[in-house]
């Protein structure tokens, strides 16, 4: 990684290739971990030095795309609940602009 990037000004066909074993393998990696946070890391890498047209970037994106979504539906879940306890009309308004925004496509409420 460090020749990689002593090399920013260069553009050679082997630096590419450089570039996309390293990305393609932490792109890897960070599939594997599971953590959204992770891959999203990842994936700033990739994008920066140009893997976006790798499949494993895809891959990546895919399930950090999944990932960041579900952990929006839980948060919008207490949000939810908490404006529907408060009677809280502005914050109702917010959660279903935010849902609206993502096409997150049902919060429902247990009471």
């Amino acid at each position: 990684e460090a020749a990689i990037l002593r090399a920013n000004e260069v553009e050679l066909p082997a630096k590419q290739a450089a570039n996309e074993i390293v990305c393609g393998k932490r792109l890897s990696e960070a599939l594997e971990t599971g953590d959204e946070a992770v891959m999203r890391a990842a994936l700033r890498t990739g994008r920066t030095f140009g893997a976006e047209h790798l499949d494993i970037f895809h891959r990546v994106q895919d399930e950090q795309q999944r990932l960041y979504k579900g952990m929006l539906s839980e948060r919008l879940q207490e949000q939810l609940k908490g404006a529907i306890a408060k009677n809280d009309i502005q914050g109702l308004a917010a959660v279903f602009q935010v849902a609206r925004r993502h096409a997150i496509g049902t919060l429902a409420v247990r009471t």
